[in-house]
């Protein structure tokens, strides 16, 4: 029913509005402001329209473009399956496989040695004082100031090479009977003198402004773990190390002689470490030490050998793989080179590898070294054992170090023999005709310990590492950021006043604004320092991870990524909390209930979906940041072992590694599925932060 026809039958001729005001009504205009009546046109389409078809289609574009990326991404990821497939089954052919296995063996062997000399190392320069640490720790400090030093040292060694070089002429001049040039002697040594003298004065200036600001986090890791000993255990000691530093450079010589405090350290350092290394504990361990570190000689040689034999293998293999398509390459580029790049291509053409080995043949060789590498186990075996049960109780070691070196070790030696063992039988069920199937690849992939690329033994792509130091960095930072941005966003929405709100919501929204790279600088410089200072506090000992060896670890970079996502879970959790009907907050008010019991009673309770959804797309923002990780984590390929391990990411990788990668190599297409890897899993967090709120939200 029209309008009219409506009006009409309300106001009928005995209506109390007269028919001008009716008919005026009538003919009111109803459309709204963007009807498709009204306005200029531009091909047919209206205000409504245009608007309706420019975000309708940026909408389009939108999905349009995150389809293709995925399938960019979903294409090179799923071209690295079959070429990483032929990978492993070359490796197994060859019998490489073969080599690592037993070289696994070896490296449990090495291991054992190397815990060995850390726990004597460590344990006899604890007991020895701090003299032991002071000639390291100002080799470190003196290795920092070159570097700031250069020119400065720099000029001296040129005035004083200019001297040297003119000195037996100005002698005889100077001897001499000539005048002019005794003169012109005298005036060039005066002004030679001169120039030495500025260039030790300017030398003498800088270092000592140089050493002031010279800090224990310069040096290198085992460095700093020995000078935060010294500083703790003797603050004053520090102050006398940099004091020595500008005595040498205030009177610099290019010699190596140091100043007579740090020899005077040195000689008390080692006569202390002499003494000490007398008593039956070091004793023992060095009887222990030399027997471990010369049982491995002639498993070490076979090892070397097998590796060779199988390397060589490989390579073959790998060149016929890539010879069809270099002898195409050849065959077009031949009729257009020059006539002496040509006859190199046809050299470069008959030395192609066109025929694929006898794999059958060359294992037989790699099978026929078993019996020599299980009597050679045996006897390293045999040797190796029996110095387990030498090794002193754990109890006499007094140094927190070499008491986890203790520990390690102890683990290491009661797997001994099943590790040993267990590798034999791979060794002994080992076939290289056994293909390496797709799922077996997926599982190398998503589960491999190592990523390898470059090689020059092989390439491994392993995620598992990868995934572990995201994982444990995102774990972190999210454990940091929960209660600090879900409390502000509690406090600034219902306990604080307007004064503080317009103080808070700004400078937490301001975070958002800082560049990443200025947050990830930051975290070297004053975060990361900060935590590798106080995890050397004598108290703070027993904190699992603690002392840690650098400030580029797990723990600098959780702490970065937890700093940066609290604005982001902020604005999501008060938006939340926003929604709670206002009806709540005051009837529970009405009830008698206090501000603090409203809040924790009704408001956390009703918002809560929308605060889960917060803390996983923080999760999300998190584990996809890639600056702060690459400079901070540390950029180590290892499943991490505590937090404050040093470990590299998925994100760090690919920044890391984009640029290294050839376009269309094994390594690249292993990144792009890096990549998929981490699309999967944004997707995968905001499907469940989307699908939570419409389950419980409701609820709430």
């Amino acid at each position: 029913m029209t309008r009219r026809v409506i009006l009409e039958q309300i106001y009928d001729s005995k209506s109390a509005l007269p028919r001008g005001i009716i008919k005026s009504m009538k003919n009111t205009p109803t459309d709204s402001p963007f009807s498709k009546n009204k306005g200029l046109k531009i091909l047919g389409l209206g205000k409504q329209e245009f608007i309706k078809f420019f975000f309708g289609g940026n909408a389009v574009i939108s999905i349009i473009a995150l389809v293709l990326i995925t399938l960019l991404l979903a294409k090179e990821a799923f071209l690295f399956f079959p070429e990483y497939k032929t990978n492993l089954n070359i490796y197994r052919q060859s019998g490489k496989e073969f080599a690592d296995i037993a070289k696994d063996q070896l490296k449990y062997q090495e291991n054992i040695a190397s815990l060995t000399t850390n726990l004597k190392q460590y344990e006899l320069y604890h007991r020895a004082g701090v003299e032991a640490y002071i000639p390291q720790v100002f080799v470190g400090f003196q290795n920092v100031a070159k570097i700031q030093l250069r020119e400065e040292i720099l000029n001296v060694k040129i005035a004083k090479d200019r001297i040297s070089s003119k000195e037996i002429i100005w002698s005889i001049w100077l001897d001499g009977e000539d005048a002019e040039k005794k003169a012109l002697a005298e005036k060039q040594k005066s002004e030679a003198d001169q120039k030495l003298v500025q260039a030790q004065a300017d030398l003498t200036a800088k270092v000592k402004e140089v050493v002031k600001k010279i800090e224990v986090s310069e040096l290198t890791s085992q460095l700093r773990s020995r000078a935060m000993l010294v500083k703790r255990d003797q603050p004053e000691v520090e102050s006398k190390i940099k004091e020595a530093l500008i005595t040498l450079y205030s009177n610099y010589s290019t010699s190596t002689s140091k100043p007579e405090y740090i020899n005077n350290a040195n000689k008390v350092g080692r006569a202390k470490r002499a003494e000490i290394a007398k008593e039956p504990l070091f004793q023992d361990l060095s009887a222990i030490e030399k027997v471990l570190r010369g049982s491995d000689k002639e498993y070490t040689t076979y090892i070397e050998n097998l590796r060779a034999q199988t390397l060589a293998v490989s390579n073959r293999a790998e060149a016929f793989l890539s010879s069809s398509a270099r002898k195409k390459a050849i065959e077009e580029g031949i009729p257009e080179a020059a006539p002496e790049i040509k006859k190199r291509l046809q050299t470069d053409l008959e030395r192609l590898v066109t025929e694929d080995q006898d794999y059958d043949m060359l294992a037989d060789k790699v099978y026929q070294t078993l019996p020599e590498h299980d009597q050679l186990i045996k006897d390293m075996m045999a040797v190796t054992t029996p110095e387990f049960a030498k090794l002193p109780p754990k109890s006499e070691f007094t140094n927190r170090t070499a008491r986890q070196f203790y520990s390690e070790l102890q683990e290491a030696t009661e797997e001994y023999q099943s590790f040993m063992t267990t590798q034999n039988q791979k060794l002994a069920d080992w076939r290289h005709d056994k293909k390496v199937g797709l799922l077996q690849t997926i599982g190398g992939f998503i589960f491999g310990k190592e990523w390898v690329a470059n090689s020059s033994w092989h390439n491994f792509f392993g995620l598992r590492p990868l995934f572990g130091g995201s994982l444990f960095i995102t774990i972190i930072a999210i454990s940091l950021a929960t209660p600090f941005a879900v409390g502000a966003a509690i406090y600034v929405n219902r306990l604080s006043t307007p004064l503080e709100q317009t103080i808070i919501k700004p400078i937490l929204e301001f975070i958002q604004a800082i560049p990443s790279v200025v947050l990830a600088f930051l975290g070297v410089v004053i975060v990361g320092q900060t935590i590798l200072k106080i995890s050397y506090i004598s108290w703070l000992e027993w904190v699992p991870g603690f002392p840690a060896l650098g400030e580029q670890m797990m723990l600098t970079a959780g702490v970065l990524l937890a700093f940066m996502a609290i604005p982001t879970m902020f604005t999501l959790a008060e938006d939340a909390i926003n929604n709670v009907p206002k009806s709540y907050y005051e009837a529970s008010l009405a009830m008698g209930a206090t501000k603090l019991q409203t809040v924790f009673r009704v408001i956390i309770p009703s918002a809560l979906s929308g605060i889960v959804a917060a803390v996983i797309l923080g999760f999300g923002r998190i584990i996809g940041e890639t600056m702060v990780v690459l400079l901070v984590a540390g950029g180590t390929i290892n499943w991490p072992e505590k937090w404050t391990s040093p470990v590299h990411t998925m994100t760090g990788l690919i920044a890391q590694s984009t640029g290294e990668a050839a376009p269309g190599s094994i390594q690249y297409r292993a990144l792009f599925l890096v990549g998929l890897v981490l699309f999967l899993i944004s997707l995968v967090l905001n499907s469940l932060a989307q699908s939570f709120i419409k389950r419980f939200g409701n609820k709430a």
